[in-house]
């Protein structure tokens, strides 16, 4: 068990927030942690998802007076439900930990994320300060998930986490329409990995219309596998650069992508990594 940072009890004490962050980065574990038996409703669990698509109306019914705080655990599979919550905190002042692994079905709902009512806080793979035996060099190849960077086979656990990941998130959720074409994009922006985005370039590599790209970054961007990082442009020193970069959110997703599965010092595949490390 790693000490985490996000301190959620300090979240909870001022608003209401979503928590967003991949899979496996210890949303669950963070919060048997630090809130104890907080009132949880798992929408992952089948039973309660069922229920309160039916009646949304039954979390209320479910929450008393000594609820402090309410934890709804992947909130996206049920966007509706965040109409009984709003209501909630503005009669009953409850205070929500709302979970999610996407934004997406959120967005594409109409969802206004609570109107304001709501931060939004991120968790991601460890850092170097929540780790006691951190070494930089394992870091770079195989990431920071904690499931994988204590395993004695990180690589097993990574190959585990992609396909698992890959098939909750975007074949089941039918974000797109070609998967196998997806996924072949995928690994194409993972070799890509913090560098320039060069649309002509990827759409060849990945047999990708360049007209579809934007949207498949967007996936990839909305389910929270990576971020695009956009180019500063205020310089007078030199000329500025026009194209963004992305990077995937974890060192050893885009590296196993990519099937890097070694990375030495001094090569250029390493700086890459180190620079996404530090991003």
């Amino acid at each position: 068990m790693y000490p985490r940072k996000l301190n959620l009890k300090q979240l909870l004490s001022k608003n209401t927030h979503f928590l967003f962050g991949p899979r496996a980065t210890g949303k669950t574990s963070l919060i048997e942690t630090s809130l104890g038996d907080v009132k949880k409703f798992d929408l992952l669990d089948a039973d309660v998802f069922e229920e309160l698509m039916k009646r949304p109306k039954a979390l209320s019914e479910k929450i008393t007076s000594r609820d402090r705080w309410v934890v709804i655990d992947e909130i996206q599979k049920l966007p509706a439900i965040l109409d009984e919550v709003q209501r909630m905190i503005s009669e009953k002042k409850t205070r929500f930990l709302l979970t999610g692994s996407s934004a997406r079905k959120l967005r594409s709902h109409g969802t206004n994320l609570l109107g304001g009512r709501a931060r939004e806080a991120e968790l991601f793979p460890l850092t170097s300060a929540e780790i006691n035996d951190f070494e930089l060099l394992k870091y770079l190849n195989y990431g920071g998930l904690p499931l994988v960077y204590q395993s004695s086979e990180p690589l097993e656990e990574l190959k585990s986490y992609v396909r698992t990941y890959l098939a909750e998130e975007i074949k089941a959720e039918a974000f797109v329409r070609n998967y196998d074409r997806y996924v072949r994009f995928l690994e194409v922006m993972a070799l890509t990995n913090a560098q320039e985005i060069n649309y002509p370039s990827i759409a060849s590599d990945s047999g990708v219309p360049v007209r579809t790209l934007e949207g498949y970054l967007e996936v990839l961007k909305d389910t929270l596998i990576g971020f695009e990082l956009h180019p500063y442009q205020k310089t007078i020193k030199r000329k500025a650069s026009t194209k963004s970069k992305f990077y995937f959110f974890d060192c050893g997703v885009s590296n196993f992508l990519a099937e890097r599965y070694s990375l030495s010092e001094n090569t250029s595949e390493i700086g890459h990594s180190f620079e996404q490390f530090i991003i």
